[in-house]
């Protein structure tokens, strides 16, 4: 379901991509604070859909009208790619693929 026209935006981060930023940060002499995420924006339709492929549902979610303003939420992590020589490897699609995964896998 999605509330409003989904263009709001987010960055993602796959948990074994913030466990290797954290890696990474411990094997260098680097200090201070990183923006760690993905570096995408991705819309909340584009959230909706990677999971609704991920699933094989057919058509589109639902929409709903806004429950309160539109807010984007991204970060630059360029200071993080050169002190850190961090890259997200976890992309949005395998990253949902994987989760659904685990849960269809996870007795409840």
């Amino acid at each position: 379901m999605i509330y409003g026209d989904g263009q709001d935006t987010r960055d993602q981060l796959h948990g074994r991509d913030v466990a290797r930023a954290f890696e990474q940060a411990l094997a260098t002499d680097a200090v201070g604070g990183y923006n760690v995420s993905d570096g995408e924006r991705q819309t909340i339709v584009d959230l909706a859909g990677a999971a609704t492929r991920a699933a094989g549902l057919p058509g589109a979610p639902e929409r709903r009208p806004a429950q309160k303003p539109a807010v984007d939420f991204h970060v630059r992590i360029g200071k993080a790619r050169g002190a850190l020589h961090f890259a997200p490897e976890v992309s949005l699609e395998r990253g949902v693929e994987e989760q659904l995964r685990w849960l269809r896998n996870t007795p409840s």
